[in-house]
């Protein structure tokens, strides 16, 4: 964070220094031209123009992390601002210093120039705000499965605390399912976020159940692991439908 604030002031103060130099040559220019519309056209344009490529380099500067997943989107962002940058001197110097074209035409140009310049780069910085978040809910959906992977981990601890031959039965089921969530597509989809929030819960469930104390008494015992199966099955046939109705909404 202090290298990016340290870049940060770099970028506004070679800027600041940019814009004086080209304020000043403009109007160093204006001694042998007369101060009419194209001069502050020119001027306008040309400020504008280096706004958005200082801009844009302290917005890389700012936020460099976010731009590795959109590189090459914000490297056509900073090709379309430098050549604006580029055409808006070329203007300034060829079309109203040179050939002196009428004001009207001037303007026109240079609108039409700034209308393309402003389209492109709006569909690179959407490209940009697309590919971010696809890749944050990409993010997101797979910590649903991770988590799962984790919780049972977990519930592997717990396995310790129990007598045979409930251990191995409840060993065999775990790897089971850790199997089937191993198999299981970890890039989920928004429109199954309900069955993978029920599918975790049903896991935390099977956790919380595993955690508690093996009861002593035969016939209590058993009917602790039929209990602690039905929650298996639970999950496993909540996982089946996570997994078919992923299948159905990525086709």
């Amino acid at each position: 964070m202090t290298d990016n604030r340290l870049g940060i002031k770099i970028i506004t103060l070679l800027y600041g220094v940019v814009l004086t130099i080209t304020v000043i040559g403009f109007f160093l220019l204006a001694s042998f031209h007369i101060l009419d519309v194209r001069f502050w056209v020119s001027l306008a344009t040309v400020v504008l123009a280096e706004t958005i490529v200082w801009s844009l380099a302290g917005w890389g500067a700012l936020r460099a992390e976010q731009f590795k997943k959109t590189v090459p989107a914000f490297l056509g962002l900073v090709v379309v601002a430098i050549t604006y940058q580029a055409l808006t001197i070329m203007y300034a110097v060829l079309l109203w210093l040179v050939i002196a074209v009428p004001t009207s035409l001037y303007i026109w140009i240079q609108l039409i120039t700034f209308g393309a310049v402003f389209v492109i780069g709006g569909l690179l910085i959407w490209f940009m705000q697309t590919e971010r978040g696809i890749d944050k809910e990409e993010r997101m959906q797979m910590l649903g499965i991770q988590e799962i992977r984790s919780i049972l981990n977990e519930s592997n601890l717990q396995l310790k605390g129990w007598q045979e031959p409930y251990r191995s039965e409840l060993r065999q089921l775990l790897t089971q399912l850790e199997e089937n969530v191993r198999f299981s597509d970890p890039v989920t989809h928004p429109d199954i976020w309900q069955e993978e929030e029920q599918l975790v819960n049903e896991v935390r469930r099977l956790q919380e159940q595993m955690m508690q104390t093996p009861i002593e008494d035969e016939h209590k015992a058993v009917q602790q692991i039929q209990h602690l199966k039905s929650v298996f099955g639970s999950v496993q046939d909540l996982l089946q439908q996570r997994n078919r109705k992923l299948i159905t909404v990525k086709s």
